[in-house]
């Protein structure tokens, strides 16, 4: 744990060698990075505050769980929760409250360009010729300050008091002199100053002699140090001033500061009154703040000052003393990865003095008291929560993997570092790295080895990689690639070590009842295995073509399908006939198979083409109706002697000789394609389409 004490002026017990320790240590806080969590950083929710901030203070400003203070108010000693909390510019926030200390906890950041108070009242002043029975008020303590002690009147039922104490200090405190010898010529002695966290209270001055006779000369007493320098124990300490952390190493004592002894009243003469002591300072408040990040401005002061003693009265027989002032309290900084303080003010940056005695008064005719004592510094501590942190290193990268199909294999890492580590392994999509969850085939994803199980096919060739981190930073391996290692086997039902092609197995090996080819082409025999043609059949349903009919013709019937037609006229699956000579030609429908067990075959046919008399149409009128029919097709409008039936290659299907005036072809005999109907009259002959469904 880094321990900084950015006021090293202020602290004349340390050694000059240990001053530049600590003065490299703060240089560096803005770059270490931190391990252990020690501190309680809280819970970052403004609703956990058990002395809720006043958010309805109009110099508040409240955004969700980060808070601003935008002009000058007040808080109240207890412990704070918040996300960020920040004090504007040139914005004074004055602690108040007594008995407890003020703690601030933000698991954000702490921003101070302003002000932050916790000082010590003063004791109040004594003034001249004032009754016999006054007293010099003492000052009160804020945020766990102990108040300063009552001043002295001028009679021993007034006596002055100590300053109150914490630990095992007692601050010193002046009463009135009330020697024997000199009865009518007494004074006060002076008050003592308060003891500090970090030093002894002062003693106050010795009562000046003057006027009838000299006077008392003991001065107050000082109060003692207490506590230590690292906040870690106080013997008796009040529980309210303890700070628990996250861990016990974070535990720490904040205590504020010890109040000044009042000073002493002088008692005077008959008729004629002497002067009051001036009351005692309070001592310092206590604060701490625990953030993630701590930011001070250039302007910034955190105080926790003891409050002044208190002036003494003047007196026509005889003078009181000053009240001693409080020592200083606790500002106790703990962060937990940086810290700024951009003020170059190292006294008033971050303020834990004592206060200032109060002022001597002078009598008219005896002389004149004694200066309060000075209170003693408080305590300063800024560390850095766990100490070094360092970044993740990886110090064996993960290496490539080849693993057998369904086996199991791992990729892992060693980091050397600051732990705890989180591991994250990732897998390349071909676009962009996608994180991995535990599940199906990865298990460790989270962790230093990633396991891959039942490793499938289709990770084979995937690339991997893995990102650690921790508090202080993050590395990533190098890329890796899985190879799984498989092979196609074929079942060999008939043991003549020839595979099926139709039936596999995956595996690294090959099992029982497998092989590794695939050239059986009857895996029910032992003794065929060879490939043979493919069985190749046309049926096509006619062995002539009508050219002068149909001019082209569709080559259909070929079996398996999937086949390619080739001869003359071919044109895909048509022959243009009208482009042919008459005669006989020959068709090759070819199917190339499958390449293993199917050889490529074909099979031919012959066609004759010809003429087959073309028939000269002339005028006649007549209507053929409907053109596209499911059985019966009408012939009106002369009178119909014969209709013959021609299919679309250009054959005579069907006469019908009608002779009527009103004839009729019933298609439903005829199977669905395109025909010619040739009708003939006593005026001529025509051709009309009809398409038969």
């Amino acid at each position: 744990m880094k321990l900084f004490y950015p006021n090293p002026p202020l602290y004349p017990t340390i050694q000059m060698g240990m001053r530049k320790l600590l003065l490299a240590a703060f240089a560096l806080c803005l770059c270490v990075h931190v391990q252990a969590q020690f501190f309680d950083y809280g819970t970052g929710q403004v609703a956990s505050n058990a002395a809720p901030f006043n958010t309805g203070d109009a110099a508040v400003l409240v955004e969700g769980n980060n808070v601003t203070v935008v002009a000058n108010t007040t808080i109240a000693a207890g412990t704070y929760h918040f996300n960020n909390f920040t004090i504007n510019e040139g914005v004074t926030l004055t602690v108040t409250g007594t008995g407890a200390p003020l703690i601030i906890r933000c698991t954000g950041t702490f921003t101070n360009q302003g002000a932050l108070k916790a000082d010590g009242g003063n004791g109040g002043n004594a003034p001249a010729d004032a009754p016999q029975s006054f007293q010099g008020a003492a000052g009160t303590g804020v945020a766990g300050g102990a108040d300063g002690g009552l001043g002295g009147g001028q009679s021993n039922s007034y006596r002055a008091t100590a300053g109150g104490a914490l630990g095992s200090a007692n601050s010193g405190g002046g009463q009135p002199c009330n020697s024997p010898s000199y009865s009518t010529s007494q004074y006060g002695s002076t008050g003592g100053g308060g003891g500090g966290y970090g030093t002894a209270g002062s003693n106050g001055g010795n009562q000046g002699a003057g006027g009838l006779g000299s006077g008392c000369s003991q001065p107050g007493n000082g109060g003692t140090t207490y506590g230590n320098a690292t906040l870690t124990e106080q013997a008796g300490a009040p529980m309210s001033f303890f700070s628990p952390g996250n861990t016990p190493e974070g535990d720490r004592w904040i205590l504020g500061g010890s109040g000044g002894g009042g000073g002493g009243g002088a008692t005077g003469m008959t008729n004629n009154p002497g002067g009051s002591g001036g009351g005692g300072g309070a001592g310092g408040g206590a604060i701490q703040i625990v953030a993630a990040h701590v930011v001070c401005g250039q302007a910034a002061v955190i105080s926790a000052r003891g409050g002044n003693g208190g002036n003494g009265g003047s007196g026509f027989a005889g003078a009181g003393s000053g009240g001693g002032a409080g020592s200083g309290g606790t500002i106790h900084i703990a962060y937990r990865y940086t810290y700024t303080n951009d003020n170059p003010n190292e006294t008033t940056r971050l303020d834990v003095r004592g206060g200032n005695g109060g002022a001597l008064a002078y009598s008219d005719v005896m002389g004149q008291g004694g200066t309060g004592g000075n209170g003693g510094m408080g305590r300063l501590l800024v560390e850095q929560d766990g100490g070094i942190c360092e970044e993740p290193v990886i110090t064996l990268e993960p290496e490539d993997a080849s693993v057998c199909y369904q086996d199991s294999t791992a990729f892992t890492i060693e980091v050397n570092g600051t732990a705890p580590y989180q591991f994250q392994w990732e897998v390349w999509d071909g676009e962009a790295w996608q994180t991995l969850a535990d599940g199906d085939n990865y298990f460790g994803t989270a962790t230093a080895t990633l396991s891959i199980v039942n490793a499938p096919v289709e990770l084979d060739g995937a690339t991997y990689r893995v990102t650690v981190t921790n508090e202080c930073g993050e590395a990533t391996s190098q890329e890796v690639t899985l190879t799984v290692n498989f092979a196609t086997w074929y079942q060999d039902a008939d043991g003549d070590g020839y595979g099926d092609i139709s039936s596999t197995i995956i595996a690294c090996e090959m099992p029982e009842g497998y092989t590794d080819n695939n050239t059986d082409c009857n895996d029910n025999d032992s003794e065929v295995w060879e490939p043979a043609p493919i069985a190749v059949s046309i049926d096509f349903p006619y062995n002539e073509i009508c050219k002068d009919v149909v001019g082209v013709v569709e080559l259909s019937g070929g079996s398996p399908t999937g086949g390619t037609w080739s001869g003359p006229g071919v044109s895909g699956n048509t022959i243009n006939a009208s482009q042919l000579e008459d005669g006989l030609y020959y068709y090759t429908y070819f199917v190339q198979g499958d390449g293993m067990c199917q050889l490529p075959a074909s099979a031919t046919i012959a066609l004759e083409v010809m003429l087959c008399g073309s028939v000269t149409e002339t005028a006649i009128n007549v209507q053929v109706y409907p053109t596209v029919t499911h059985d019966v097709v009408t012939i009106s409008g002369e009178y119909v002697k014969e209709i013959t039936v021609v299919d679309n290659s250009g054959r005579t299907v069907g006469t019908h000789t009608l002779n009527a005036s009103n004839a009729s072809v019933d298609m439903q005999a005829y199977a669905t394609g395109l025909y010619f109907l040739q009708v003939k009259t006593d005026n001529g002959q025509a051709i009309y389409k009809v398409i038969k469904l």
